[in-house]
């Protein structure tokens, strides 16, 4: 689906920042579409990387969407961060929904308790952008915030086809459980914070948010193409219920129970069969016809 040029689609990441002279990543995301919230400022920077690397993923998975990146995070621990729920909300959301009129926001990160600024964003903006959140990498505490919002798209981690991460929390019942690979997951680094090399492995949530997200951009840029794979009812699917129900029809094993559903694009691609590729047409008939179930 990657290959399809449909209509642009445009995904804000919420995290450490990126940096932008990275080989793999300045031909991809401009300085104009990042703002630093932190300092309040036009330039961004990564001092820790992870930033970088969540940025990296939705690189890859969503090749043609229209990246903008925002940090939030000066590291990745909440204690290190004081004020940052306010930008969050105040700044960040906002300047996604209202600036950059993002389709997607991605926030790869979560937190142990709710924070009222970052509600009341997803209250106001909920109806507007897709949300995308990081399960959370505490397998013995309950679900991370605000991945735990009922206006807000959980990621879990799986370690292998059928195995959840050890890290992640069990699954809801009565909850699509969505997931992707989330461990040893290759990622950009910023080059001044290793040996030089310009990838790095990492495990979390956070790895497995932005791939789905990336996903769910791929499917969104496919309804809206012109043409023989056009869906008609492609704006439905900014609709959380409606992105989640393709998602879950078209793209998992349809585990129930509190089961994890991995996301695997390739079977929206495939026949009955899983062999037999579908036309661009029937593939678009095919969403279509979720979007109007009842």
């Amino acid at each position: 689906m990657s290959g399809v040029k449909g209509g642009e689609v445009k995904i804000a990441i919420l995290d450490t920042g990126i940096d932008l002279q990275h080989p793999l990543l300045s031909k991809k995301i401009q300085n104009e579409n990042c703002w630093d919230f932190v300092n309040d400022t036009e330039g961004i920077c990564d001092e820790v990387g992870h930033g970088t690397h969540t940025a990296s993923l939705l690189v890859k998975t969503a090749p043609q969407a229209r990246i903008f990146c925002g940090r939030v995070w000066k590291t990745r621990y909440e204690e290190d961060n004081t004020g940052s729920h306010s930008l969050i909300s105040l700044h960040a959301i906002e300047h996604a929904v209202e600036g950059w009129e993002v389709d997607i926001i991605v926030m790869p990160f979560a937190f142990s308790h709710s924070h009222s600024d970052i509600e009341n964003s997803i209250k106001k903006y909920y109806n507007r952008v897709l949300l995308f959140a990081a399960a959370s990498n505490r397998s013995d505490e309950k679900l991370g915030y605000p991945a735990r919002h009922r206006h807000v798209i959980c990621i879990y981690s799986n370690k292998t086809w059928t195995t959840p991460s050890e890290f992640c929390k069990l699954g809801q019942q009565g909850k699509y459980n969505f997931s992707a690979f989330g461990e040893d997951v290759k990622g950009a680094w910023p080059t001044g914070l290793t040996d030089g090399e310009a990838e790095l492995r990492q495990s979390g949530t956070s790895c497995s948010t932005p791939i789905v997200a990336g996903v769910a951009a791929l499917l969104l840029q496919f309804a809206r193409q012109s043409g023989r794979g056009a869906v008609p009812e492609a704006e439905d699917l900014m609709d959380k219920i409606v992105m989640e129900r393709i998602l879950f029809e078209c793209m998992t094993e349809k585990q129930k129970s509190g089961v994890y559903n991995l996301i695997q694009p390739w079977k929206l691609l495939s026949g009955l069969d899983g062999k037999k590729k579908r036309t661009l047409p029937s593939i678009a008939s095919m969403i279509s016809e979720r979007i109007n179930e009842d």
